[in-house]
């Protein structure tokens, strides 16, 4: 049995639609049942458990072999992923599909990669089988761009020219389906790119051309990102964790491109094009 968590948010649910047409048997975790169930249906396996509450882990985790780890981003997440390793290690789970980010190691010069990092080493220090998946940016973080979009013509980033293999996250979840219900996938490090580098201004001029009118690109400063992150409801830690990742792109972090998706999934990943395409509707 496999068990699904963080799958509510949008890979985890991404996971969930392509994991169900496998037909593979899967649980998914919430601490919301209800609310799970009315996002996905009532016809799929769920139980109730919280990161939060390691007690609640155990009976959550009793009779499964595969866990797909997955926990929103928080200033806690170090903290409930490794709740839910030592609960893996208690439930003698077989094997952990751990989402992570390119670059994890707990030495790691930014705060995200760290706390991926420290999660990871806990992992491979459990003796549990996994596998690691290193996604790049999402090319659906342009959503939160949207309204900026529609009523200015103009999105915002901390990015320079800086180019970026963005990936789709239909890409990112097929990945994960198939280290979930594959074997060979064991002891790999994913990572997982779009099939080119992109920057920003080639992105708005892609915009431009798909939605018929102007889409202009404004490269902002750190200090200006990170106060807007805040203003949205983000921690003051989580968003300089965010607006460090922009640094490190702005360095040429996010460039390379891999063929993971294609090697894994057997076709080709989604170039930004195609995502503006089939989302047009959000940013008109």
């Amino acid at each position: 049995m496999i068990l699904l968590t963080g799958a509510t948010g949008t890979t985890g649910s991404a996971t969930v639609a392509q994991l169900r047409r496998t037909g593979h048997p899967f649980r998914i975790m919430s601490r919301d049942v209800g609310r799970a169930q009315a996002q996905f249906g009532h016809d799929l396996d769920y139980v109730e458990g919280d990161f939060a509450r390691p007690e609640s882990l155990d009976a959550a985790f009793a009779g499964i072999e595969t866990l797909s780890l997955l926990c929103a981003f928080s200033e806690g997440m170090v903290e409930f992923e490794l709740n839910a390793v030592e609960a893996a290690v208690r439930a003698g789970i077989r094997r952990i599909v751990k989402m992570s980010a390119i670059g994890a190691a707990p030495d790691a010069p930014t705060t995200i990669r760290r706390w991926h990092g420290v999660i990871e080493r806990r992992i491979d220090e459990s003796g549990i089988l996994r596998t690691h998946l290193w996604p790049n940016a999402f090319m659906q973080n342009f959503r939160r761009f949207a309204p900026l979009i529609r009523e200015r013509g103009e999105f915002y980033a901390p990015l320079g020219d800086a180019r970026v293999s963005l990936v789709e996250i239909e890409d990112v979840a097929a990945v994960t389906v198939a280290a979930l219900i594959e074997d060979g996938h064991e002891g790999e490090t994913y990572e997982i790119t779009g099939p080119e580098a992109v920057s920003y201004a080639e992105c708005a001029a892609i915009l431009s051309e798909e939605l018929g009118r102007q889409v202009r690109y404004v490269s902002v400063s750190d200090e200006e990102a990170r106060a807007a992150l805040v203003e949205a409801g983000i921690g003051p830690e989580a968003a300089q964790a965010l607006v460090e990742i922009d640094g490190l792109f702005r360095e040429g972090f996010g460039a390379p491109v891999t063929d993971v998706v294609e090697r894994v999934t057997g076709r080709r990943a989604r170039d930004f094009r195609t995502f503006v395409r089939e989302n047009a509707g959000l940013f008109r």
